[in-house]
């Protein structure tokens, strides 16, 4: 196994979802809420957005829009398999809008204190 800063994006993911499958279908059902969220207010946010973020408006939704894509075409495999969800959601730049899904679903969610660590450990 590699030390822990050795890992990219995809094996943090990977590895966060073997240690804990329980949570594959929570965090794909968080997500899409996430993204839908996000669509509902989309108008006012991009109105909102700061300037001076160091993502812009337009990127962010992309990356929602590619969730959405994602989660339409591959939703029950993703909740059931680690690896295509870790290789589907932690690759490319859709790892930034991932990994502050799940950042937030580990904050905001009843979610055990193991995972919470996990995800402070990981990302």
């Amino acid at each position: 196994m590699k030390a822990l800063e050795e890992l990219n994006s995809t094996e943090k993911g990977r590895l966060l979802m073997q240690l804990f499958p329980s949570h594959l279908t929570a965090l794909v059902d968080y997500i899409g809420t996430t993204c839908k969220e996000l669509r509902e207010q989309e108008a006012q946010l991009r109105k909102e957005w700061n300037s001076r973020s160091i993502v812009t408006a337009d990127y962010w939704f992309d990356l929602v829009g590619q969730a959405e894509k994602l989660i339409g075409d591959l939703h029950f495999t993703l909740e059931r398999n680690p690896k295509v969800f870790a290789d589907q959601f932690f690759y490319s730049h859709l790892a930034v809008f991932t990994i502050d899904c799940i950042c937030s679903y580990a904050e905001t969610v009843g979610t055990e204190n193991r995972f919470r660590k996990a995800v402070e450990l990981l990302f």
